[in-house]
């Protein structure tokens, strides 16, 4: 889906692209009641447009995070949206 393909697009260097798509991916991810990946594209927009908009995205991240009790943030992060940590601090 749509999350897999921003991350191929983070990778690949195509960082507007992979932005659009994590757009993509959190609205579809919340159609269709997939709630922690939705948190991981949540995530991981949030560190890419910074801000108000950054803070209310990882805020909802945090909540289903938090919801699903997931301890190691990191680990699901990199396993449900892979090549989106690259280069993040």
């Amino acid at each position: 889906g749509a999350l897999l393909r921003a991350g191929v697009a983070e990778l690949s260097g195509q960082r507007e692209e992979a932005l659009h798509l994590l757009e993509t991916a959190v609205t579809r991810l919340d159609d269709a009641d997939m709630g922690l990946y939705a948190a991981v594209a949540r995530e991981r927009l949030a560190e890419r447009v910074g801000g108000d908009r950054a803070e209310i995205l990882g805020g909802l991240a945090t909540e289903r995070y938090a919801q699903q009790r997931v301890h190691r943030r990191a680990e699901i992060s990199e396993m449900l949206g892979p090549g989106l940590t690259e280069g993040l601090s």
